[in-house]
């Protein structure tokens, strides 16, 4: 995604530092000390904008887990940095869920998670209308390709626009 962040001016960034980390297969009990250590490193950002993948959508009997797991993690962000603007964005759609019977299952615990999320941040990038299961915007059913990245960024920076 960086790539598409080539002119931070024209994007609504001016004097912003951004920092984009993927952290491929960490888990919902791992966001915390993530945020830890890239805090510890880099110092306390302005604004983050969490956006978890789907590798923690499971069957139902989890998904009571996994939202108490990001309830706890996103209320501990909070109290540890109350001057950082915590952001949650929706968990994406995806063409592909494993693990799942139908697509439908899938939809609703991703629902019942970005629920949580909503909840827990007090912020939100909510609903990514542009990226829907029926957009191009996928390369391989589940990443998003270059179109799809450029319109989360669009997304982030209407959010961006309206919130500061």
């Amino acid at each position: 995604m960086i790539k598409h962040l080539d002119d931070p001016v024209s994007w609504g960034f001016a004097n912003t530092l951004i920092t984009i980390r993927a952290v491929r297969g960490m888990s919902l009990c791992q966001l915390g000390e993530s945020v830890d250590r890239y805090t510890t490193l880099h110092g306390v950002p302005t604004m983050i904008i969490i956006c978890l993948g789907t590798n923690d959508i499971k069957p139902k009997k989890k998904v009571f887990q996994s939202k108490l797991l990001i309830r706890k993690a996103l209320q501990r962000i909070r109290q540890t940095y109350p001057s950082m603007f915590l952001v949650w964005s929706d968990i994406l759609h995806r063409l592909h869920y494993k693990d799942y019977d139908s697509q439908e299952s899938a939809m609703n615990c991703r629902w019942s998670l970005n629920k949580s999320g909503r909840q827990a941040a007090q912020n939100t990038i909510r609903h990514h209308w542009n990226i829907t299961p029926c957009s191009p915007v996928f390369h391989d059913n589940v990443h998003l390709n270059d179109s799809g990245c450029k319109r989360f960024l669009e997304n982030i920076r209407e959010f961006k626009k309206k919130s500061f």
